[in-house]
């Protein structure tokens, strides 16, 4: 150990040289050393930066004096720069030596320096570069820094409230009216200290009458420079910075008199182009001088744009362009031609010559432009322009460019036009009957055509926004009151044939829905009659229920579960059945007995009234679960609700159809999937109160015969348990509700493309709130950390294992091994066909990161993973921790076994192979051995295969839970670790998740989120689940 920190042999260690950080530390603390030093030994007076802007031709140049008493001139900008870095010692003259660093200027040359700096470091990346040094780099001596206009801005910005020197030569400059009057007006150029501040002037225009046509001239010298966002106009000892909006319009107008000498000529004939253009853009910030009414007669007349639409055909819509100045005065904007104006859809007739009108260029221009973009077609001899195509084209036109084109001018339409725009929507009206337990829906919708109604459904569904009726005319879908007339009748599923008869009968269980789409509609007239507003009343108010709790579990039960009996008794009160779906730990099991409790109480005290009839067999309540918690199930009701007498139907096939037989009314049967799918022909026989399925997700799969054996249970009340209700798949929330209540969320075809499709493919978040308000009212769902305030703490960690060794070279001789193979099946498009050898590769790779004994008998080296795995055990049993390890490979817990063998370390090990009595034995025990007195004695690791063990349990006795190679499936992962993490779990909860670095786990773990379909599909080892893996996906987690 002392040898790796290098304390060995002193030979040895005198022989060792620093590393290259280590001596560029030093050199760089030498260096500044040293200029403070020099600082120390020489004038401590800071120094100033001093610029100045000489401008030739266009471009401005940056020269520069530094000093403090006396300046002096930098010679070369580029030396000085060179200096700057490198931190060089050098003399200006007598009375100046510096240290070229950023200390030594005063605060107000900082910028400056910063500046200049930036501007080095630029041209030197352009070193390459003949035209940009040529145009932005420096002359030839160095001494100047041309500036650009993208870098003139940030100078000026930075000087700005400081004084600067500028030299402006006259080839900028923009002459005076006198000047062109053959008058002496230019001024010898001189250095001018400017300050620079914002101010934006007016540019001053003189007008002159001469022969050869128009002058206008720049009635005042000024100088200027051009920047990228602003103009800099010189004037006294000011340099301005005008508004962007100045620089934006004036640009081209100023530059333009700049290349003339500050004048320009205008015919007669272009006049009223120009005043149409140039004049109304820049008009902002001219001011006209003497002369201007001379210009009078070429200032365009006040124009007024008309626009007239027509319709045609039902594919095709006409435009007339019209532009009128004063009373009557009209001219044709597309030809040109002045018109009398009595166009109604036809032509329109040439006015006669009349006085003189100066148009308005600019403004028919604009006008014009702007339907030349959606008519695409122009006839000459009726100067019509033409719209024709699709529905979708003359729908956006009719909907959104028209409302836009009275910005422009006025719009007038034909009725034609107007019938293809303004279509009436459809007034809606529904009255509400709930008679026994049926809700009987009569409306009317004010005579409104079903088959465009039914044809707008058909296009809503599609997203459209709109759908083409018969006579031509638009139905606009995102017209609110429309919207929700077709979300109500699709929701719902009403037919056809029951629009027509204006008469619906739908299940109770839809009156919540029913009841919040009529609630928040704006359109829709609803009427309910006294019985639907009392149930909906009870149902809105379950906090409010006041159902008497079983008097012996009052005093157990807590708060949120005495609010979920609440929730179970309303929902059976009104007929209801529901998805119980509290986050794992929080008790869903004591809930649903202390409902069965009071059914039980409430049968006993009326036992006469079922023995009336004996046809029919009843019992009180059938419980399916996963095989391996019907015993867990049988001793909690035991404890709980010991008067209830459970009825386990498990063991062989003839021992269960004897117990059967058996089955007494106020039984509660206890079964698996399983069995109840083998059974069901004799349970076909049988009516129960409540049929309870316990780990709901068993049923996620809609196709399996176990969701098909018990959809098929005969029961009043059905209640499904599961702390995920969604663990992938939307198709798993609709398995558990067509449990429920069939046909509740329609056929599973019409649910993947109402909801499944948008939500998952589209991300559509109306889909997502619509089916949201489906099953909201059915589900009752709490969070530990919103009502466990005193649950411990759980903290998550992942322990990151390098692969190392032989176990290494393994690996990546597989995965090699593997991007061939698979990438040899996409290319050849076996990628469909051969899923399971695909499958083989990826789970031969998951392997060798666990340990690569999984995959070579022979292997007898040590894994990574194994070792971190142990030293948190051994960390963990040390501390007095009691510590749950999962595994999906149980040939890895049994290498884990072996370790745990040979350091002494207790255990108990469960899998699929447990008989379910030893189970629930060490479960026992594991839980009450620490809280004995002798507890250091009992077992203190459990290790759990996580497909026989993940969901059930009760282990709160752990407090450190290990993932040694976790599941990708969030939700199946966290319901194992909630195996500690649950009521009765006293202290902090430290978990680990084990992963092999750079390796396919650690890409499975970054994916876990954004690829959730693709990880379940490489973890549950299931061929179809696969099927979602694109070939791209597969060879990304390869890489």
């Amino acid at each position: 150990m002392n040898d790796l920190y290098g304390v060995g042999k002193k030979t040895e260690r005198s022989q060792r040289m620093s590393d290259r950080n280590a001596i560029r530390l030093i050199d760089l603390y030498s260096h500044k050393n040293l200029i403070d030093a020099k600082d120390s030994l020489l004038d401590r007076d800071l120094v100033r930066l001093v610029p100045k802007l000489t401008v030739v031709g266009n471009t401005p140049e940056l020269s520069l004096t530094i000093g403090n008493t006396r300046m002096y001139v930098i010679k070369s900008i580029k030396s000085f720069c060179e200096s700057m870095k490198r931190g060089d010692t050098l003399s200006y003259g007598r009375e100046l030596s510096l240290t070229h660093h950023i200390s030594r200027f005063e605060d107000s040359s900082k910028p400056l320096v910063d500046y200049i700096m930036d501007r080095y470091s630029e041209i030197e990346s352009y070193r390459n570069d003949s035209y940009y040094e040529s145009n932005y780099g420096y002359d030839n001596t160095k001494r100047y820094m041309r500036i650009g206009p993208n870098n003139l801005d940030r100078l000026m910005n930075l000087l700005k409230e400081q004084a600067m020197d500028l030299v402006i030569t006259g080839s900028q400059n923009l002459k005076s009216y006198s000047y062109y009057r053959g008058e002496d007006c230019w001024k010898q150029q001189k250095d001018v200290s400017y300050r620079i501040e914002e101010h934006t002037p007016k540019i001053h225009i003189r007008v002159s009458q001469e022969s050869a046509g128009t002058y206008l001239l720049i009635s005042s010298q000024f100088d200027f420079l051009e920047g990228k966002d602003h103009l800099y106009i010189a004037e006294g000892e000011e340099l301005w910075q005008t508004s962007q909006d100045f620089a934006e319009k004036t640009r081209n107008f100023v530059n333009i008199l700049k290349d003339g000498n500050g004048c320009i000529l205008l015919a007669e004939r272009d006049m009223n182009t120009f005043f149409s253009n140039v004049m109304a853009q820049v008009q902002d910030h001219v001011e006209l001088g003497s002369g201007a009414e001379l210009l009078e007669a070429f200032m365009p007349d006040q124009g007024r744009i008309k626009i007239y639409l027509d319709s045609p055909s039902s594919d095709t819509i006409t435009s007339k362009l019209l532009c009128e100045y004063g009373e009557g005065v009209v001219f044709d904007v597309m030809s040109g031609e002045q018109i009398f104006e009595t166009w109604a859809g036809g032509q329109t007739d040439k006015a006669l010559a009349g006085a003189k009108t100066v148009r308005d260029q600019m403004l028919e221009d604009k006008a014009r432009l702007l339907l030349s973009r959606y008519f695409v077609g122009y006839e000459k001899r009726t100067s019509l322009l033409y719209l024709t195509g699709s529905d979708e084209r003359i729908y956006e036109f009719v909907n959104v460019v028209a409302k836009g084109l009275t910005k422009v001018g006025s719009v007038f339409t034909t009725e034609k036009y107007r019938r293809i725009g303004n279509t009436v929507v459809p007034k809606a009206s529904v009255g509400v009957r709930l008679e026994s337990d049926l809700l009987k829906l009569d409306f009317d919708l004010d005579q409104f055509p079903i088959d465009e109604l039914m044809g707008a459904l058909e296009q809503y569904r599609q997203k459209k926004t709109y759908h083409r009726m018969k006579d031509g005319g638009f139905l606009d879908l995102t017209d609110e009151s429309l919207s929700e007339l077709l979300t109500f009748v699709d929701d719902l599923g009403i037919p056809r044939r029951d629009l027509e008869n204006g008469f619906f009968e739908m299940p109770k269980y839809k009156s919540l829905l029913l009841n919040s789409t009529l609630k928040n509609s704006r359109s829709i007239k609803f009427d309910r009659d006294g019985h639907f507003k009392s149930l909906i009343r009870g149902m809105s108010a379950v906090e409010d229920s006041d159902h008497p709790i079983p008097a012996h579990l009052s005093g157990i039960l807590r708060d949120y579960q005495k609010e979920g009996f609440q929730w179970l008794k309303t929902m059976t009160e009104y007929g209801f059945s529901g998805i119980l779906a509290d986050e794992m730990g929080l008790g869903k099991t004591l809930q649903i007995i202390s409902l069965l409790e009071d059914a039980w109480e409430a049968l006993m005290a009326n036992p006469t009234e079922e023995k009336e009839v004996d046809l029919e067999k009843k019992s009180l309540a059938v419980i399916i679960s996963p095989a391996s918690l019907v015993l867990n199930w049988k001793k909690e009701i035991e404890k709980f609700a010991p008067n209830i007498s459970t009825l386990a139907v498990i063991g062989t096939a003839k021992e269960r159809k004897e117990l059967i037989k058996t089955i007494q009314r106020e039984n509660v049967i206890l079964t698996s999937y399983d069995l109840f799918r083998r059974d069901l022909d004799q349970y076909r026989e049988w009516k129960f109160d409540f049929c309870i399925i316990d780990e709901a997700q068993y049923i996620k799969n809609y196709s399996t015969q176990n969701a098909r054996a018990v959809k098929l249970a005969d029961s009043n009340y059905r209640f499904a348990l599961t702390g995920t209700p969604i663990e992938n798949r939307l198709s798993e929330l609709w398995s558990i509700f067509d449990f429920l209540m069939p046909d509740y969320l329609f056929s599973y075809n019409k649910f993947k493309q109402k909801y499944e499709m948008p939500i998952v493919r589209e991300q559509d978040q109306e889909c997502m709130e619509s089916l949201k308000r489906q099953v909201t009212p059915f589900m009752l769902r709490r969070l530990k950390k919103n009502v466990l305030k005193e649950l411990p703490e759980k903290t998550e960690t992942v322990i990151y294992a390098k692969l190392e060794g032989e176990q290494q070279k393994l690996y990546k001789a597989n995965l090699a091994k593997a991007k061939l193979e698979i990438g040899k099946e996409i290319r050849e498009g076996g990628f469909e066909t051969n899923k399971i050898m695909i499958l083989a590769l990826l789970t031969r790779l998951r392997q060798l990161c666990c340990h690569p004994a999984l995959c070579y008998e022979d292997y007898k080296q040590g894994s990574s993973k194994l070792e971190a795995c142990m030293e948190l055990i051994d960390e963990a049993v040390s501390g007095e921790h009691k510590v749950l390890v999962f595994s999906q490979f149980t040939s890895m817990l049994e290498l884990i076994q072996e370790r745990l063998d040979q350091e002494d370390i207790s255990y108990y090990k469960l899998t699929g192979s447990t008989p379910k009595e030893q189970r629930a034995q060490m479960v026992e025990e594991f839980n009450q051995e620490a809280e004995e007195e002798d507890a250091d004695q009992g077992a203190k690791v459990f290790l759990i295969s996580l497909k026989a063990g993940g969901t059930g349990l009760n282990l709160t006795a752990a407090d450190v839970v290990i993932h040694y190679d976790p599941w990708w499936n969030l939700a199946v992962q966290n319901q194992a670790t909630d195996r500690a993490h649950r009521i009765g779990q006293k202290k902090n909860l430290q978990v680990y998740k084990i992963i092999a670095e750079d390796t396919i786990e650690e890409k499975i773990l970054k994916l876990q989120e954004s690829k959730r379909e693709l990880a379940d599909a490489l973890i549950t080892e299931s061929v179809n689940s696969i099927g979602s893996l694109s070939g791209k996906d597969l060879m990304e987690l390869l890489e």
